[in-house]
């Protein structure tokens, strides 16, 4: 991985970054919503899992 020559570069090289640690963030929410959606209808869904 080579160090950004300018600083103009530098500059680009953090945007890009900010933007993958942007979308990364959204895709991570996403996920963890699922996952307290999926969740609660396992809660929901135990008790009769439990009684069988």
């Amino acid at each position: 991985m080579s160090c950004p020559g300018s600083s103009r570069d530098a500059q680009h090289f953090l945007t890009l970054g900010s933007s993958q640690a942007g979308h990364f963030a959204v895709y991570h929410t996403q996920q963890l919503e699922e996952l307290n959606a999926w969740t609660e209808r396992a809660a929901v869904y135990q008790p009769v899992v439990a009684v069988r």
